[in-house]
């Protein structure tokens, strides 16, 4: 994949465009991403302050648990949503894994990269959804819900909480990922008293530096929960 494909899609080509390799254990998972967020922000000045293009960048959370996921079993069949996705790289990994993967984010530029990435990777079997989850849910059931570093602020958590109660599978599991953020402190406080949790540490190489990152496992059930814990904590003492 390269820059210049990506400039055959008008949504993308707005933007200055870099790719970003990243490789995992069973491939290498290229992204083609804006160059900068400082350039979006001077181009398109902010009218609402909430909404900084958080969306253009790829964080040390979707990082981590991309890692985790590439590591992980095979998804075939099973239906996933990225919740927040950005870019797209935790759904582009489940999507390479065999899931059927739903992007879901408030910002439609942020659908077009992640498409587009996950078309040139691989991952063929996905949706895209306009969606912000404080204002309405999504069709579910899914087996995976993945929250990479949207639980930064306490306002969201309540309409996070909601979403995984609405959204996830009887069976199903969310993995909430954040670098040690202090929202992300009070999301897993609130999480396990509403749902069956474990907490993981995993890690992951973000700008030539090893970093920690959380994964929350978050079930409606013990057996589920367990389940995916264990494999996740088998991948945080490997990564």
């Amino acid at each position: 994949m390269t820059v210049p494909q990506a400039r055959r899609v008008p949504e993308l080509a707005r933007f200055e465009l870099r790719r970003k390799k990243l490789s995992f254990a069973r491939q290498t998972l290229s992204m083609v991403v804006p160059a900068s967020i400082g350039e979006i922000v001077e181009r398109k000045p902010l009218v609402d302050p909430d909404r900084q293009p958080y969306w253009a960048e790829i964080w040390p959370a979707s990082v981590g648990l991309a890692r985790v996921l590439m590591r992980g079993p095979d998804l075939t069949g099973k239906r996933v949503l990225d919740v927040g996705c950005g870019l797209g790289l935790c759904g582009v990994a489940a999507g390479v894994r065999g899931a059927h993967v739903t992007f879901a984010d408030r910002e439609p530029e942020a659908l077009a990269f992640a498409r587009f990435n996950a078309e040139h990777n691989g991952a063929h079997s996905i949706d895209t959804l306009v969606l912000d989850w404080t204002q309405r849910l999504p069709a579910g059931p899914f087996d995976l819900m993945l929250l990479a570093d949207v639980t930064y602020s306490e306002s969201n958590h309540l309409s996070l909480l909601r979403l995984i109660d609405y959204a996830l599978a009887a069976g199903g599991a969310a993995l909430a990922a954040d670098p040690f953020r202090a929202g992300g402190d009070v999301f897993s406080v609130s999480a396990a008293q509403r749902f069956a949790c474990n907490e993981v540490t995993t890690d992951c190489f973000y700008d030539d530096a090893r970093l920690a990152v959380r994964v929350v496992v978050i079930a409606k059930d013990e057996h589920a929960c367990a389940a995916v814990s264990s494999f996740l904590a088998v991948e945080g003492k490997r990564a």
